[in-house]
């Protein structure tokens, strides 16, 4: 608890020292548009370490993290400012409720069931094609989407790695095992 009550005095004062700037420069601090959060492999890290972040950085600032992590394995990689400016790699930005905060992951799993039954292989009178056709190019267009380059963020920073289960299912296949 203690922790805390240091890190908001010491934003407190910077941002006093910022307010109190007697000189010409004036010292604002621009909001953030968005942020986006890299969260580490640990399934640990769930919506709750998430909510976690966001309440403990809303109202104060943050910056693009270089090398160190969280403590809870989230590392900030991109930082946008509300007024559409470029945004410097040592300049701190203020997270408010109007921030968008995004979460991506270093990994990704996705598991397709796909039915096989012979009612997928039943040609539908009102659409004149084959289900089993239309399941076939669902699921292709659905790989394309998940292989497709995602610029949002800086390539160096991020290169996920994906795991897809596909499963075909179908009541007549059976093993020795199941009987």
């Amino acid at each position: 608890m203690e922790n805390i009550n240091d890190q908001c005095n010491k934003e407190e004062n910077q941002l006093s020292k910022c307010n109190n700037s007697s000189d010409g420069n004036c010292c604002t601090v621009r909001e953030a548009s968005n942020v986006i959060l890299l969260v580490s492999n640990s399934s640990k890290t769930g919506k709750y370490i998430q909510t976690l972040w966001y309440l403990k950085h809303i109202n104060s600032t943050v910056a693009i993290e270089t090398s160190n992590k969280d403590e809870n394995e989230i590392e900030i990689v991109k930082i946008s400012a509300r007024d559409g400016d470029e945004v410097h790699n040592d300049e701190e930005l203020l997270v408010t409720s109007n921030t968008l905060i995004s979460y991506v992951a270093r990994s990704y799993r996705f598991v397709f069931v796909i039915d096989i039954s012979p009612s997928t292989f039943i040609v539908d009178g009102a659409a004149s094609c084959v289900p089993h056709s239309k399941i076939i190019n669902r699921l292709r267009q659905c790989l394309e989407g998940l292989l497709m380059d995602g610029n949002f963020l800086p390539a160096n920073k991020f290169s996920p790695k994906i795991f897809i289960t596909i499963c075909f299912y179908s009541p007549f296949i059976a093993f020795d095992e199941d009987r």
